[in-house]
Formats: structure tokens, sequence, C-alpha cells
């Protein structure tokens, strides 16, 4: 019975290591989709949310404005901390039941996408870790395609998490995410070793 965590910087294709992980037949339970759902209208996360950074952060139909509560917290440590403490006490609280679930129910190996794994300390709770990465010029080209910014606003989003190599660092291993069939093999002889 393993927790392994996925983990990488912004753009690195962490959800492509866990898509192909998901195709091989192992669970992946997503950080990102579990904070989508705990602010749904209504919920008491969203309430809380609201309370700290004001009404404006929610759309006139009730759900969160992701964009404008990104940009009142962007480059703001403090806004970034309080943000933080509002959401990953919930969100870790669901990982939890949802593995344990997962192990109740005879897997053996449960993989969870947490793309803040080392700066919320949830790397004390999983066995291991896999940090996805990829060239500094690949990751700023993808955030500019997939987010539609300019290579200014790609530095600063990159700039602004834990640095890539600090993360290889604290890794139990590295994907490279450069070339499709080279992750593949890498996922692979991952998973073949975990097992054993």
């Amino acid at each position: 019975m393993l927790e392994i965590g996925i983990t990488g910087g912004i753009a690195t294709g962490k959800s492509s290591v866990a898509n192909y992980i998901r195709e091989k037949g192992y669970p992946v339970l997503d950080a990102d989709v579990i904070s989508r759902e705990i602010v749904e209208p209504g919920s008491s996360t969203l309430h809380a949310l609201e309370l700290q950074f004001g009404p404006q952060i929610i759309n006139q139909n009730g759900s969160l404005n992701r964009q404008l509560l990104g940009s009142v917290v962007f480059g703001d440590t403090q806004k970034i901390d309080q943000l933080n403490a509002i959401m990953h006490p919930k969100i870790n609280q669901i990982l939890i039941q949802q593995a344990q679930k997962l192990f109740n129910d005879g897997h053996e190996l449960v993989f969870l996408e947490i793309p803040l794994l080392f700066e919320t300390n949830n790397a004390a709770g999983v066995d291991k870790t896999i940090v996805v990465t990829v060239e500094p010029e690949e990751q700023q080209i993808r955030l500019m395609k997939r987010n539609h910014l300019t290579l200014l606003e790609a530095r600063q989003r990159i700039k602004a998490q834990m640095p890539l190599d600090q993360k290889v660092q604290m890794a139990d291993y590295v994907v490279e995410n450069d070339r499709l069939d080279r992750m593949h093999a890498k996922v692979d002889h991952i998973i073949s070793e975990l097992k054993n």
C-alpha cells in the first residue's frame, strides 16, 4: 500500500504523466479537481474565500471568478498564504479520504497529482514523490501557449513557484517530460520499481 505524489512546475506536463499512469490502470487523485469541487456555489469554502478576498471574486451566477482571484493573490505571498490556509486543509482531507477508500477497495498503488506538493508540506503524507520536469525554455513556451501569456508573464508565473531544481533535489523519482516515448519508459520503470 503506497501513496505516490506527482508534482513538478507549472506547464511541465504533470497531467500527461498522470494520464499515462491512469491508462496503465492505476488510480490518480487530482488535487486541482478537488480544488474546483470545494468552491462550488454555496460551499463553505467559497464563502470563506469571499470573506477573505471580497465579494468581487464571486461571479453573478454565484461561482468563483478564478481569474480575478488569481490576479488578487498573484505576487503577494501573504495573500497566497491566506488562500492556501483556506483551501489546502480541505483538499488534504478529501485526498486522504479518497486514498483510504481506494486502499480499502484493494489498490496497492495510489497516485496523487498535487501541484504544490512540497510548498504545502504534503510530501510528508506520501510514501514516494515523482517530480515532472522539462527544460526551462520548453516550460516557458508551453505556458505561453496554454495560458495565452507573454514571455514576461510566463517567466513571472514560473518565478513565483518553488524552483524546479529544488523540487528535483527533494524527489524520489524524476520524469523528464521532453519526449513521449522517454516519459512512458521512465514511468513504466518507476511503476515496476514501486510494485517490487
